[in-house]
């Protein structure tokens, strides 16, 4: 409650390795819990997995989202309108690609958009030839995604590659609005955006 009370407490458990690692809500009370999975029979291997419940804590879907054959590690959750809801995490190294997008060697950072019944519309991978991680994720008021992580670049042109600063924006249609690396200074070794959000003109805070 609000005052701090308990009003009930689940588990989801899949019978192998579960994380959970964000929550949201609907306008309509929905939540939205979103995490990953061990795939089954393949230890290393990790699914996206988003479940959604009731006000009351009762499932109406249990989904996996297998973007790559390999790690696939939903890291935040948002929604917007209450039909459009946005996933945000990592891609690990693999060798061969399935599912959504297309094979990769590094790290990416993904984001992909589902429906309120759970169905897949798009996904979009951030991949800037290194290693790539979505940390956080924020919608605007058009309805637009962002979201936040770290990059590996170098500092200069010709200088030392060093985890930066990232963020993405990218339309309600799946099309990316800017995808950019930042530091804060010359000597930074590393940098991660951990919170994200934008303000009512639409600039994007970090």
């Amino acid at each position: 409650t609000g005052d701090g009370d308990v009003v009930w407490n689940k588990v989801f458990d899949s019978g192998t390795n579960d994380s959970g690692n964000s929550v949201a809500a609907d306008s309509e009370n929905n939540i939205y819990v979103a995490g990953y999975v061990n795939t089954p029979g393949h230890h290393n291997q990790w699914e996206c997995r988003v479940i959604k419940l009731t006000t009351d804590g009762e499932i109406i879907w249990d989904k996996t989202f297998s973007l790559l054959a390999g790690k696939t590690d939903c890291q935040t959750i948002a929604v917007h309108n209450s039909t459009e809801i946005y996933v945000a995490g990592t891609l690990g190294a693999v060798s061969s690609g399935w599912g959504q997008v297309p094979s990769t060697t590094t790290a990416d950072a993904f984001l992909f958009k589902i429906d309120d019944a759970g169905e897949m519309q798009w996904a979009e991978v951030t991949n800037k030839g290194r290693s790539d991680n979505a940390n956080t994720l924020a919608i605007d008021k058009h309805g637009n995604a962002i979201i936040g992580g770290d990059s590996q670049a170098a500092l200069y042109a010709g200088g030392p590659v060093r985890r930066m600063f990232m963020a993405a924006k990218t339309t309600a249609d799946g099309s990316t609005v800017f995808s950019n690396t930042y530091r804060a200074g010359l000597n930074d070794s590393y940098g991660s955006v951990t919170g994200i959000d934008t303000d009512k003109e639409g600039n994007v805070l970090i």
